[in-house]
C-alpha cells in the first residue's frame, strides 16, 4: 500500500500542532506580554531565527501556521511576520520575527 498525499499533510499538521502548543506553554507568552506592557512598551518580538533556537524550532516558528496558531490564541491582538535584512560586519542577515501588538 502506498502513502498518500493527504496521509502525509495529515500526518505534518499533526506533528506542527504538537509542536506548538509545546512551545506556546514552554513559551509563556501571557507572562510576557504582561511584563511588555507594563514597561510601556506597545508590541512584544518573536525572533524566529535566533541563533538561540534549535534549526527544528526554527523551522516550525517560520510555517503560516505559527502565525494562524498565535491570533487563535490572541484574536484581539494584532499579529504579523516581519523580514528585515541587517548588515554585521559587511554580511548580510535576514531578520525574521513575529510581532504581537496591542496598539492600534
Amino acid at each position: 500500500m502506498t502513502v498518500s498525499k493527504e496521509e502525509l499533510q495529515k500526518i505534518g499538521e499533526d506533528s506542527f500542532n504538537e509542536w506548538f502548543n509545546t512551545w506556546f506553554e514552554n513559551a509563556e507568552l501571557d507572562e510576557k506580554l504582561k511584563k511588555s506592557a507594563s514597561n510601556g512598551a506597545y508590541c512584544l518580538l518573536i525572533n524566529c531565527n535566533s541563533p538561540d533556537i534549535m534549526i527544528s524550532e526554527n523551522r516550525q516558528m517560520q510555517k503560516d501556521e505559527f502565525v494562524g496558531n498565535l491570533r487563535n490564541h490572541y484574536p484581539s491582538l494584532q499579529i504579523e511576520r516581519t523580514e528585515n535584512e541587517i548588515t554585521v560586519l559587511m554580511n548580510k542577515k535576514k531578520i525574521n520575527e513575529v510581532k504581537i501588538s496591542w496598539q492600534n
